[in-house]
């Protein structure tokens, strides 16, 4: 074996290191929008205090409906629904935000039908 050879053996490891990688973050978002109308028991699962607004409308595919804010000096709340994927269920999300930061999650709530897996 020459010391070329081992060399691209290395880089070959690191290319197929980087390929896997690669795709690993590629099929992230692909996986998450397969419901893009509705909220999974998975998604919801998925979704933790502290996260962005933004996380959980990438995670949920939609930013949901407004049912509820309010403002308290210069902090800000507010409540969102989502469809859920089942029939009689619920999903809602508050976040809260503090001047000079984004709304983060603070709290979730759920009703799954009595037809939910």
């Amino acid at each position: 074996m020459w010391p070329g050879d081992v060399f691209s053996v290395k880089s070959r490891s690191m290319a197929a290191l980087a390929a896997m990688i690669l795709a690993a973050l590629i099929a992230a978002p692909i996986a998450s929008s397969d419901t893009p109308n509705c909220v999974t028991r998975g998604e919801f699962s998925r979704i933790h205090k502290g996260d962005s607004l933004n996380r959980v409308a990438r995670i949920f595919d939609k930013r949901g409906k407004q049912v509820s804010k309010s403002k308290y000096g210069g902090d800000k709340s507010q409540i969102r629904q989502y469809r859920a994927c089942r029939n009689n269920s619920l999903v809602q999300v508050s976040f809260s935000k503090t001047p000079g930061t984004r709304y983060r999650m603070d709290g979730k709530y759920s009703i799954w039908g009595a037809n939910a897996a």
